[in-house]
């Protein structure tokens, strides 16, 4: 779509009915609407943080709330109300994480669980203890587990202790936790999966370099395929969207730079940056629009970012001048089909760390 094409969609359809032509440069002619998340709103309060850790088609989040004098809880929030998320366990100091949710509110992460940390699945009122390795003398009764990802078939992804010691990659679906294998090292983990049961993650190989992975169902679960890098020695993939589109972030020749890449299934290909030495990407939509984080020129501070097909936005200049006065965006964890991003932010006149919801607000 030409740019006066992308204006002419914008005025006529308003900015939802431009993303799904992913039109690029649409972004640069619209705002958003920040608006803080709950579970904690007292800005005065700084020994708090809250966290947007992801965003589901409806606008509910997985988010967390950390206590700088002691742990912190995780929730489901829309924009205006959370449900606290149940603990499976603890019998020591830890904290649950929310890290990932699909469409119908189902949120994952990692809780406490006696002396060790499950994966779980919150399902709106009970989380369930997603298990782990059947290793050992115990069969897995002393492991751990972590889940980083779900998608819309319940499949959730993330990584489980071996009796060795070093975290393998997972997948749970109908009940089992199966193992996905590494590119020749000793350790992997899940972070990312699609309604295709496309998984991402990273792994260590046999030099002990770690590269960004892919995974696709029906080669078996040991054919992870090597993403490579963009020169150095380490690469992530933390999501990928329904058409294989894997983003993450790798560093550079010399390990000089880290930049954030999308990937497109043949090759990876850097992202801008803002001008620092470190960007990464965190989350892909349906139309390709791409959301992290980076810092800005000179290193002074971190800036969430939007990559719209074509180039590289700050989100702090997506605000109107009365938020951004307030308010600076420092990451974006999440984007959904509609374009709402869920981020973090710092005031700027008390200093607190929020979770933040961005809305795209038509011109």
């Amino acid at each position: 779509m030409m740019l006066s094409s992308a204006v002419h969609c914008l005025a006529r359809c308003g900015l939802a009915a431009c993303l799904a032509t992913g039109s690029p440069g649409a972004w640069a002619q619209t705002s958003f609407k920040l608006r803080q998340v709950p579970p904690f709103v007292d800005m005065q309060n700084y020994t708090v943080s809250t966290f947007a850790n992801a965003i589901n088609r409806n606008g509910l989040m997985a988010s967390g709330l950390y206590q700088q004098l002691g742990g912190g809880n995780s929730y489901r929030c829309d924009k205006t109300s959370c449900v606290e998320i149940p603990e499976l366990g603890s019998q020591h100091h830890s904290s649950t994480s929310a890290v990932g949710i699909n469409n119908a509110g189902q949120v994952v992460g990692t809780s406490p669980y006696e002396f060790m940390s499950r994966g779980y699945l919150f399902d709106g009122s009970t989380s369930t203890n997603l298990g782990a390795f059947p290793e050992g003398v115990c069969q897995g009764c002393n492991l751990s587990s972590m889940a980083s990802g779900i998608n819309n078939l319940g499949q959730v992804v993330g990584a489980g202790e071996t009796v060795d010691g070093p975290y393998r990659a997972c997948i749970w679906q109908g009940g089992t936790m199966t193992k996905l294998g590494t590119l020749g090292g000793e350790s992997s983990e899940a972070r990312g999966i699609n309604d295709r049961g496309d998984v991402v993650g990273e792994s260590t190989l046999a030099d002990g370099t770690t590269h960004a992975f892919f995974y696709r169902p029906g080669q078996g679960f040991d054919a992870l395929r090597d993403l490579g890098t963009l020169g150095g020695k380490w690469s992530a993939a933390y999501a990928v969207n329904g058409q294989r589109l894997v983003t993450g972030c790798s560093t550079t020749a010399g390990e000089a730079q880290t930049v954030a890449f999308v990937h497109d299934g043949t090759s990876m290909k850097a992202l801008p940056t803002l001008g620092g030495s470190y960007a990464c990407a965190s989350d892909i939509n349906v139309n390709g629009w791409v959301v992290g984080s980076a810092l800005i020129a000179g290193d002074v501070e971190w800036h969430g970012f939007l990559y719209d097909g074509t180039q590289m936005i700050d989100l702090n200049d997506t605000l109107p001048d009365e938020v951004r006065a307030r308010w600076t965006v420092t990451f974006a964890s999440g984007i959904n089909r509609h374009g709402q991003i869920a981020a973090m932010g710092t005031h700027k006149a008390e200093g607190s760390e929020r979770a933040l919801l961005l809305t795209p607000r038509a011109p």
